[in-house]
């Protein structure tokens, strides 16, 4: 990046913007210090009627519901757009309201007919619920009989019809009537307004409400004919005009003066030359690049495809700093490799490689949601992989077993591991994908310290010489015992099998070491922490040497990897052990039913293991591995002219 700055009078101030709009290279540095000479610039004269114009066709746009539009197609934007949205706004509003009120009446009918709903079953007019100077009415529900009302008092007329009544009492006699009601869970009931039978009156309201349902449907019809007819105008010239506010209101972003103006931003430094050409175009500008100050630069992440797929989870995290690597490559390879290796099934990787297919081609106007389905999709691929190459299962049911392979001097048995069976090899797979992941990051982070302090990037040197001496340790604890798991024998044994390969006897001293409580503490281990705590001593003060017991924690995390392999393989062969025979045994009723709840067990087991290993993968990336050499807190780049996607005249 390079910062630039552009200077030239106020009337080569609209033509700088349309050039800068144009190219979308500038990220412009808002001018903020106002002072008695140097303004504010202020926007041009079309931004009101733009602004007023664009808000017009959003309400339109929102009336009309034009977000669930599927085709949407660019049209040319001509003559005055002011006036035709004026136009196109009243005749929609008309509608729109007529619509509303129709709605509204509508709903206040239905209100009307509900209260009138109970006092239909009773004949009596509503004028005979009120008007007494004698006489008492209790309109309501009751949750019991009005058994012993007679005890209460002999004057009184009774309508009722299941739990709802009409009583009327003389008013002397009201409160007792109250208190006997009270007890048999008496609720009042409004009286609706009006005059006459309810059942009549309901009937003639549903008649109005048939006219006003006609009324209502005509309209609909009319607003989406509009819809039918203006849709992809309102949309372009929606795209046109936001174009044009954004233009219109950059002046706000510069510095003016009476005669000329200012503008100051960040360019890509390739970049520099062309922009510089063709703002020269317009004659009288001075463009030049200014000497750097303190101020970090934005960011403009730069990765070829696929992989910039997976910057929107680099920017979720944070933008990292114009001085910090990016971590983007590692995280498009290692998120759905750790996530296909949790899942580690042919059938759920294919699922989730088909949903991961159909999602992206439904959902074309959500680019960071296509964009994670393709990472679902190269998860699923990893899935397949390590289903068919390492576990060797299909929805939790073993496809084949000990297939050897020979592969040179070495002999490999398919597959590599059982889910169930080989969980302290799945633990120790988890641990060398910690080593590299972390190894990684504290080598990015010596990158990233090397040429600011010296001493911090001494500390991260310690680092990696810990998280080796962990490491062996770790591998060399597991070698001796009396049943070495595989992983540990191929890590303890690796220099001697490269050895033999190149026709050299190479014995590692790895398993060389300290006996303490049945353990063996590798000597290997011990040098590697020795001088690893050394260097963290220099770079990080003699506090360091505590910290490094977290790095141990930190490896022990990736645990979760083979936790949840573990589990959903377990889940799946649970269901598979109880609905299979089912299935399979129990005649047509078995077929159906225990084939219905067998696919249920299996979606349940899909769309969990989906869930968890999406947020452990990341979880991995975001806490383990970026904490150890990401800061973050970078400014992303932002250029003049990219605002998304917008319809422009044609």
């Amino acid at each position: 990046m390079c910062r630039i700055l552009i200077v030239g009078p106020h009337d080569s101030l609209d033509p700088t913007v349309d050039v800068l709009y144009s190219l979308e290279v500038l990220h412009i540095l808002d001018f903020l210090d106002e002072d008695e000479t140097f303004k504010m610039g202020r926007p041009s004269e079309k931004a009101a009627s733009a602004s007023d114009s664009l808000i017009k066709l959003r309400s339109i746009s929102n009336i009309l519901n034009l977000e669930d539009l599927k085709e949407k197609k660019k049209v040319p934007i001509e003559g005055d757009v002011g006036d035709k949205i004026t136009s196109l706004e009243l005749q929609i509003s008309d509608e729109d309201n007529a619509r509303k009120k129709i709605e509204s009446r509508i709903i206040n009918i239905d209100l009307r007919m509900k209260a009138l709903e109970p006092f239909s079953h009773i004949p009596l007019p509503l004028d005979l619920y009120r008007g007494y100077e004698s006489l008492q009415v209790f309109v309501g529900r009751i949750t019991r009989p009005l058994e012993g009302l007679s005890g209460v008092t002999k004057d009184f007329e009774l309508f009722e019809h299941e739990k709802f009544i009409a009583l009327f009492v003389p008013k002397e006699k009201s409160s007792e009537v109250q208190s006997f009601l009270s007890e048999r869970g008496f609720v009042a009931v409004e009286i609706p307004e009006g005059e006459g039978q309810p059942p009549r009156i309901v009937k003639k309201l549903e008649t109005e409400k048939k006219g006003l349902q006609k009324r209502l449907e005509r309209t609909q019809e009319t607003l989406d004919t509009l819809r039918e007819k203006h849709a992809h105008f309102i949309l372009s010239a929606e795209g046109f005009l936001s174009v044009e506010v954004e233009k219109a209101e950059a002046p706000l972003r510069c510095c003016t003066t009476d005669h000329s103006f200012a503008m100051d931003g960040w360019i890509p430094t390739e970049r520099f030359d062309g922009a510089k050409s063709a703002l020269e175009k317009i004659g009288t500008l001075y463009v030049e690049k200014i000497e750097e100050e303190e101020e970090e630069s934005p960011v403009l992440l730069d990765n070829p495809e696929p992989v910039n797929r997976v910057e929107f989870l680099i920017h979720m995290f944070s933008t990292p700093d114009s001085e910090e690597l990016d971590p983007t490559p590692i995280v498009f390879f290692v998120f759905p490799l750790f996530f296909g290796f949790m899942i580690g099934d042919i059938g759920y990787g294919v699922g989730m490689m088909v949903i991961a297919l159909l999602l992206q081609a439904k959902l074309k106007d959500m680019p960071d949601f296509r964009n994670l389905m393709l990472i679902m999709f190269w998860g699923g691929l990893f899935a397949l992989f390590f289903g068919l190459f390492v576990f060797g299962e299909a929805f939790g049911i073993e496809l084949f077993h000990d297939v050897e392979v020979q592969l040179g001097f070495i002999s490999l048995k398919f597959p590599l591991f059982q889910k169930l069976h080989d969980v302290v090899n799945l633990i120790l797979l988890s641990i060398v994908a910690a080593f590299i992941h972390l190894g990684i990051g504290y080598v990015f982070a010596f990158v990233n310290e090397v040429k600011k302090n010296k001493k911090h990037a001494l500390a991260k040197i310690g680092w990696m010489s810990i998280l080796v001496g962990f490491f062996t340790l770790i591998m060399v604890m597991a070698y001796m015992r009396d049943y070495p798991p595989r992983v540990a024998t191929f890590f303890v044994e690796l220099p001697q099998i490269a050895g033999q390969a190149v026709g050299l006897n190479i014995t590692f001293p790895a398993a060389w070491g300290l006996e303490l409580g049945g353990w063996v503490i590798s000597y290997v281990a011990i040098i590697f922490l020795g001088v690893g705590m050394g260097f963290l001593v220099v770079g990080e003060g003699p506090l360091g040497m505590i910290e490094a017991v977290s790095l141990l924690a930190n490896m022990v995390s990736y645990a979760r990897l083979a936790g949840i392999a573990v589990a959903k393989g377990a889940t799946a062969s649970a269901f598979n052990s109880m609905l299979i025979p089912w299935f399979l045994g129990g005649g047509i009723v078995g077929l159906v039913v225990g084939g219905i709840f067998l696919v249920l067990a299996h979606m349940v087991v899909f769309i969990l293991g989906a869930i968890s290993s999406g947020i452990q993968a990341i979880r991995l990336n975001y806490v383990e591995f970026f904490l150890k050499f990401y800061k973050g807190n970078g400014i992303r780049f932002k250029p003049f002219g990219r605002a998304g996607t917008v319809f422009k005249e044609v």
